[in-house]
């Protein structure tokens, strides 16, 4: 029971705690108050902050009622003094962005608590990118340009509007804001798989207020060309095949085997290249991300190849995943207290291994019912909860996790490409989740909701 009251005690501490305030001014960068600017903010576990250009850009709280989102999240606009003030919150870590189409933008973040919190934002200029990209053909059904911020370390989601001229992969940006490394990305979806493929991707890095133009020629240096295929020597088709230069941050190039399994892949430096081959299956549920992997190989090569056998890739045992019915695979890994969690040591209770991401609006829905339903059932010892965070900004996770009130304990190994459990069970997407006996077999695999409660009280029956 004690389990049980403190859930409670962290939910109805968050409704009933003072009303916290925050105050905040907004200047320019001719450091005088800048009026007009549209200022978005958000509770760190409950909010996020999405941008797309100052003028569409807003504030998500999934799982919130609409009639709690104001004490979470604000929208406002600055007087003319350049001031805003956002009053009812809930205390907690909070992250602000302030935004113009012209004068810039900027990022922020505070603790609101009983006091009013003080914040002055002053606006960089925004940067913006260009892009000529040739030498691809480009399909508008299936083909889709990204640039994606690396390194925010926030609750706000950067994903910039590009204005992408007919039938090319060449693009303008929106305003970007300081601070984060961009990474250009283009990609393809495989069908029937339905996951998306690298066609190329490049890292850039943008001053305040820089206006940079690139131009890409992805027909241009060395090429590649090779088959995929399984033990027996049958071409395997819809591999995605990547080479990148070694170093973190290289440019990539990639292609997609045919129903040959034969790719190329052009464009390349001389020198050491990494080729991975990857290919994923259709995610049967809705979320974010893909199914199952059952192709994973990675070959180093030196450009230009000796032999263009080189190029070939053989897999030898296709990757599966495991099924209801099969003993758990195990795993002993550090949590985010400074202790280890080992599944074998959980044998004789039913254990929930619950793969989550904070930027998963689908996770955040679950959350009140994992929680409640942990607070009902733990207190026997004999239902625990395992926590797999595969977010890329791993320091984010405590904080999250901290402000949400989730009690289990819980792991933070990186993305689920990198993540050691994640990889185990092969788990590519959000939420996912893998229920586990008392015997020590998977018992359920993605359920949520209300039939994840039934089955977890199917099996704690006596």
């Amino acid at each position: 029971m004690l389990i049980a009251t403190l859930a409670a005690i962290a939910w109805i501490g968050a409704l009933q705690a003072p009303a916290g305030r925050i105050d905040g001014r907004v200047i320019g960068v001719d450091a005088r108050p800048a009026a007009g600017v549209r200022v978005i903010l958000g509770e760190i576990g409950r909010a996020t902050l999405h941008y797309n250009r100052p003028e569409a850009m807003l504030v998500a709280t999934p799982g919130i009622p609409d009639a709690e989102r104001a004490r979470w999240s604000a929208e406002l606009r600055t007087d003319a003094e350049g001031r805003f003030a956002a009053t009812g919150l809930a205390p907690g870590e909070y992250s602000l962005l302030a935004a113009d189409e012209t004068r810039g933008i900027e990022l922020g973040s505070l603790r609101v608590g009983a006091e009013p919190a003080r914040v002055e934002l002053a606006l960089r200029a925004p940067a913006f990118l260009e892009a000529e990209i040739t030498g691809m053909p480009f399909d508008p059904q299936s083909d889709v340009i990204q640039l994606d911020a690396l390194g925010t370390g926030s609750n706000v989601q950067i994903n910039p509007t590009l204005v992408q001229p007919r039938g090319q992969w060449s693009f303008r940006s929106a305003p970007l804001p300081q601070g984060p490394t961009w990474r250009v990305r283009g990609t393809s979806v495989v069908r029937p798989q339905g996951f998306p493929a690298t066609k190329f991707a490049l890292t850039i890095a943008l001053q305040p207020g820089e206006r940079r133009r690139i131009e890409l020629d992805l027909g241009r240096g060395l090429a590649v060309a090779g088959s995929v295929v399984d033990a027996a020597g049958r071409p395997l088709p819809c591999v995605s095949v990547v080479a990148r230069a070694s170093g973190a941050g290289e440019p990539e190039r990639g292609a997609v085997t045919d129903a040959q399994g034969r790719y190329q892949i052009r464009g390349l430096a001389a020198g050491p290249t990494v080729l991975e081959a990857s290919r994923w299956s259709m995610r049967s549920l809705a979320g974010c991300g893909t199914g199952p992997r059952d192709v994973s190989a990675l070959r180093e090569l030196v450009l230009p190849l000796e032999s263009s056998a080189l190029a070939d890739i053989r897999i030898d045992d296709l990757l599966g995943a495991p099924a209801v019915g099969d003993p758990a695979p195990a795993f002993s890994v550090p949590t985010l207290d400074g202790g280890t969690i080992e599944l074998g040591a959980l044998r004789g209770k039913v254990v929930l291994i619950d793969f989550w991401a904070t930027w998963c609006g689908m996770c955040r829905m679950e959350m009140p019912r994992l929680v409640e339903t942990y607070a009902r059932l733990s207190a026997g010892g004999r239902f625990e909860v395992v926590g797999v965070s595969v977010d890329k900004d791993v320091d984010l996770v405590p904080r999250f996790v901290a402000s949400r009130g989730l009690l289990w304990k819980q792991t933070a190994l990186g993305p689920a490409s990198e993540n050691a459990i994640a990889r185990l069970y092969n788990v590519n997407s959000t939420p996912a989740t893998v229920l586990v006996d008392a015997s020590g077999r998977i018992a359920a695999l993605n359920l949520t909701g209300e039939e994840l409660v039934r089955k977890i009280d199917e099996l704690l029956r006596p």
